[in-house]
């Protein structure tokens, strides 16, 4: 099966001298790096954290004696544990990359980007970003065969969630052609979600996570607002925040970096589901079921469902959701009460939107996740005003998070939500006949079963006192 490895980091490895299994482990690794990178910083030049038991358990117990040489000729970089994690920060050499996406570009194109961006080297940006949407220019990679075999022999030991998946799955009209006009509209719509990212005047004292700083990435760095406006005046760069961090780049070198890993981490998902490629397993860490399903950016399940006359039924604002739930054993206030009860009418987003002023529910939905479930050492206007509009709550969270980490918030979040939705909703929809998938915080079904579904998860959510807006897509 053909897959979007880079060619150049493709070669460089089949030159190792390593055996032919472990060339082929070191292939499923850089798939699992990338699936990382692109999930938790939409690019694939970013360092990412492969936790230990996912290596070992996707890929084999001895990866170490690969790795080591792997590491050694330079196709990955690796950074230091961090602390109360165990995994590695790694990412792929950005040389390699840079050569490889050259090669995406035919000798039509007068793109280079391992050149300097500038107008004398570069074809225009609007050119490019078109060009590259409508793959006027795109080569298509090599061939790596076997590259799954690991991951399909591995997944028959899987339990009964592979097997619901997989009879479910094979029962869906998969149209490929429309998949790939709206993977030309993501790509269209990359250079303006990227502008929306930018900020122009951070505040002064308040630390940033700093990701990337042109071509240069990290781990683990931070910078004060004030030493981020000044750095980006002195390279000509803008300042791009995310939900993971901050990144100084130019803005058009940026955006064709985000779309190119747009481009390589969706083509990876729409191989894998079009050679026949089904995964369906709980991640040992937030017990969440990950599928193919769960691995497609929302855009790719809304064309599923409509070409099978399937709803996706979603508990609104749902971490919160679940973070009321588990902060009513805890807390009484008034404050609270007014963010549970937000919380559960799906109007939270909309609330804090409008007494912030804020353009986009989409960018308050982005504030809220980088205060709530990042480190304590994030500060600005923003959680200054959640703190004196839910005092207890940012107390309490941030008491947890201290005497844990932040991370470990998170995945306990991650893990009620599995087992209402896994263990609880999944199962029952199964064992009653359904045909059904999971994403997470929401269920896809036919949409003729729309109201007993509905009524089934109420019923469960009643249950057990959780409250939440069910909203079908």
């Amino acid at each position: 099966m053909s897959q979007l490895i880079p060619p150049t980091i493709v070669n460089k490895i089949q030159d190792l001298k390593l055996s032919k299994k472990d060339k082929c482990n070191c292939l499923n690794f850089i798939y699992l790096l990338i699936y990382y990178s692109s999930i938790n910083h939409q690019s694939i030049f970013d360092y990412a954290e492969v936790p230990t038991d996912v290596i070992k358990n996707k890929i084999n117990h001895h990866y170490n004696r690969w790795m080591k040489v792997v590491l050694e000729n330079g196709i990955l970089v690796r950074d230091y544990y961090e602390v109360g994690v165990k995994s590695y920060s790694y990412r792929l050499n950005p040389i390699l990359l840079h050569n490889s996406f050259d090669e995406l570009f035919d000798s039509n194109s007068s793109y280079s980007f391992s050149a300097s961006f500038n107008k004398k080297n570069a074809a225009s940006y609007n050119n490019i970003s078109n060009s590259f949407a409508c793959n006027k220019y795109i080569k298509p990679y090599p061939l790596c065969f076997s590259l799954f075999e690991n991951w399909k022999s591995k997944s028959k030991n899987e339990d009964k969630y592979l097997e619901w998946f997989s009879n479910d799955f094979q029962k869906l009209n998969i149209d490929f052609d429309n998949l790939n006009q709206v993977m030309e509209k993501r790509l269209l719509q990359v250079e303006n979600e990227v502008k929306d990212e930018v900020i122009n005047n951070p505040q002064p004292n308040i630390n940033f996570r700093v990701l990337g700083i042109g071509d240069q990435y990290y781990s683990n760095s931070y910078l004060l607002g004030y030493q981020l406006m000044k750095k980006a005046k002195e390279l000509n760069f803008k300042i791009i925040q995310t939900k993971k961090g901050v990144y100084l780049d130019d803005l058009s070198r940026f955006t064709i970096k985000r779309m190119i890993s747009v481009y390589i981490a969706d083509n990876m998902s729409l191989e894998m589901i079009k050679s026949g490629y089904l995964m369906a397993s709980r991640n040992k860490t937030n017990n969440r079921l990950d599928t193919n399903i769960t691995n497609l950016p929302s855009e790719y399940c809304d064309s599923i469902m409509k070409s099978n006359d399937m709803i996706q039924i979603d508990l609104s604002n749902s971490q919160f959701c679940f973070l009321s739930f588990w902060l009513s054993k805890h807390l009484d206030s008034d404050d609270f009460k007014l963010f549970q009860k937000l919380s559960y009418t799906g109007k939270l987003y909309d609330f804090i939107q409008k007494e912030l002023g804020l353009t986009s529910r989409e960018k308050t939905k982005r504030i809220l996740f980088y205060i709530f479930f990042s480190s304590n050492e994030i500060n600005n206007s923003k959680k200054d005003y959640l703190r004196k509009r839910f005092p207890s709550v940012i107390d309490w969270v941030e008491e947890y998070k201290s005497q844990n980490n932040h991370k470990t918030f998170c995945i306990e979040l991650q893990r009620l939500e599995s087992h209402f939705f896994i263990d609880n909703i999944y199962e029952i929809l199964k064992k009653l006949g359904y045909v059904c998938f999971t994403k997470h915080d929401s269920v896809i079904v036919e949409s003729k079963y729309k109201d007993e579904v509905i009524n089934l998860i109420k019923d469960e959510m009643g249950k057990i006192g959780l409250g939440g807006n069910l909203v079908v897509k």
